[in-house]
């Protein structure tokens, strides 16, 4: 277990000697949400708006032929969800039981359904000035609502498609000496153990 801490700890002084300039960054792995439907951001953001156009007019099927999604990666909302996506900042306000009845029976005609994309790059940066290690992740949530009218065809016709993109900044910072300290005591700790190994108790 030390020779792996040790080795951490090697790559860890490397990477401060070949990179000491205050702005120095290296890309690391990537945080993915069903990335690997699509080529890139652009192609998700793309068949998004290509979808937008087909409203009313392609089928449940179509439609996630040409959004390229499978059934399985869908995620199906609420009812209230619905409501808020038809009626955004309306405030439905029934003045007889009958009017309730009706909004009812008219929002059970419509399911609603959502996918998201998430494909943002994580970033190592030694922030040597300020004595510690910043991983930062930067970008867009996308979240894709497709709403579907069930009375429609055999099996619905896409009834509105509404796209909500949320910004992303995260910051996770691990200061160095915390790193050695860490290093020292998994070390120490390891040639204790293996010191009384050595003793024979």
């Amino acid at each position: 277990m030390h020779k792996v801490t040790f080795k951490l700890g090697v790559a860890l002084f490397l990477g401060l000697f070949i990179c000491v300039n205050p702005g120095c960054s290296m890309p690391m792995s990537r945080k993915q949400v069903n990335a690997d439907l699509y080529k890139n951001e652009e192609d998700f953001l793309d068949r998004a708006e290509k979808l937008k156009k087909q409203t009313s007019v392609v089928s449940k099927e179509d439609a996630l032929k040409i959004l390229g999604v499978p059934k399985n990666r869908l995620q199906q909302e609420l009812p209230a969800a619905t409501i808020a996506l038809k009626n955004p900042g309306a405030s439905f306000q029934p003045y007889q039981w009958s009017e309730m009845d009706r909004f009812g029976v008219e929002m059970k005609r419509y399911s609603t359904y959502s996918t998201a994309f998430r494909d943002l790059p994580k970033t190592f940066k030694l922030a040597l000035h300020k004595l510690h290690v910043q991983v930062d992740v930067n970008g867009f949530d996308h979240k894709l609502f497709l709403v579907f009218d069930d009375s429609c065809g055999v099996d619905g016709c896409l009834d509105g498609v509404y796209l909500a993109a949320v910004p992303v900044h995260e910051r996770d910072k691990i200061y160095i000496w915390d790193l050695f300290s860490n290093f020292a005591q998994n070390a120490a700790s390891q040639g204790g153990k293996e010191a009384v190994s050595a003793l024979g108790f």
